[in-house]
């Protein structure tokens, strides 16, 4: 099923009714680290087992991969116990997962340029005992081993995520960008538990560069589908992979394709009944299913001055998160590089006034404990580096459980 607009298109022209003002409150950015270059996304885990949100994060420019440690609600608005876990060229992407179920969370790191590699960041031991929580800046590539996984090699790889497959294997999904980019399965022969370096690669799909990969159950049958965005190739679009009743050999995943068409798509947010798409073209994009299975499709305005949108998020009252890539504006003057619309998304508000910036991925969180998401993401060429704003909805100095 595919549903697209252009120009000849019943469906809606993008809106108009957008413009742009200062925000009604004031969203206060707070630094998480800004000491390395190159902050490249935001990927979220428990790894101390404490109920809190820790994040991990790949530095490009500087070829780390580093965990951050949430050190208490109020402690939160100051910099964080920053643990660098590995180290490689041209990381593009980290995440948590347990890839053997022992419950300590281990990182997998996705790396382009010349590069090409996936590897896999383990804790030497089965405990974050011994960590000392309160030094802001710790190598603990003594604490970690690093390996490459020489199973995916030669690739440009982008991004990656854990799946669970409906047998209880755990798995993982990997995109790529560039020649022979794929989207491919990474998983242990049905049946027998094994070590990693022993995993099976799957190739799913042919990809341009992968943007996005999500894990959501879109056809409600029980089990994780993948869900992505790829913004380059002839294949480019939006669009899940459905994972097959069938996981013996190499059963193909259906893939549905939502959206095919000139609009180079980024990240996106995404549950089985509504999306919202960035794009590089002015616009965003944004789904909803219909009754019967079908999807209708409207591209709406992007705030103004804004023409390359990075990622969009909803935040749980309604109102979008938008981040921008604006250092390639042709207006001398560059639009601010992250916005918050009202939540019927009539209007965009600038949060802060960093331009000529360079954001990425989105994730809506309460990080300082008080009741409401705060909005975290990186920022990799304006110095700014792992932040993030604070919902003014809820006053903490007046919340009593931390």
């Amino acid at each position: 099923m595919m549903t697209g607009w252009n120009r000849d298109s019943s469906a809606d022209p993008p809106s108009t009714e957008v413009r742009s003002s200062d925000p009604a409150a004031f969203w206060r950015r707070h630094t998480i680290d800004d000491s390395l270059v190159g902050a490249d996304g935001v990927r979220l885990g428990d790894f101390n087992n404490d109920g809190r949100i820790d994040i991990v994060t790949g530095w490009e420019e500087s070829g780390v991969v580093r965990l951050y440690l949430h050190p208490g609600s109020d402690a939160a608005t100051q910099p964080w116990p920053a643990l660098t876990i590995g180290h490689g060229d041209s990381v593009e992407d980290a995440f948590p997962i347990d890839i053997d179920g022992d419950r300590q969370l281990e990182v997998i790191s996705c790396h382009e340029g010349k590069t090409r590699q996936v590897m896999l960041h383990r804790l030497d031991g089965n405990t974050m005992k011994g960590i000392e929580f309160q030094n802001p800046n710790q190598n603990a590539t003594t604490r970690w081993q690093s390996q490459t996984l020489h199973q995916l090699a030669a690739e440009q790889w982008m991004f990656g995520h854990g799946i669970r497959l409906h047998d209880g294997r755990q798995a993982i999904v990997l995109g790529s960008k560039g020649r022979d980019a794929s989207i491919t399965l990474l998983r242990p022969t049905a049946g027998t538990p094994e070590p990693i370096e022993q995993w099976a690669p799957q190739r799913l799909r042919d990809a341009g560069w992968i943007m996005s990969l999500r894990c959501i159950d879109m056809d409600q049958d029980g089990d994780d589908d993948i869900v992505y965005s790829d913004r380059k190739g002839p294949l480019r679009g939006v669009g899940w992979l459905e994972q097959p009743d069938d996981l013996s050999g190499d059963t193909p995943w259906n893939d549905h394709t939502l959206h095919r068409s000139n609009h180079e798509v980024m990240f996106l947010q995404a549950d089985p009944n509504q999306w919202f798409v960035a794009t590089r073209d002015g616009v965003w994009l944004r789904f909803d299913r219909n009754d019967d299975g079908t999807w209708h499709i409207r591209p709406f305005s992007n705030p103004a001055g804004v023409a390359h949108g990075k990622a969009i998020a909803r935040l749980d009252d309604g109102r979008l998160v938008m981040t921008a890539n604006t250092l390639d504006d042709a207006d001398p003057t560059p639009a601010i590089g992250i916005w918050i619309s009202d939540p019927k998304h009539t209007f965009w508000s600038r949060l802060g006034t960093a331009q000529g910036a360079k954001f990425d991925r989105i994730e809506c969180v309460d990080i300082d404990g008080d009741g409401d998401q705060d909005i975290l993401t990186c920022e990799e060429r304006f110095a700014l580096g792992v932040v993030w704003y604070e919902n003014p909805q809820y006053d903490r100095s007046q919340q009593t459980n931390r």
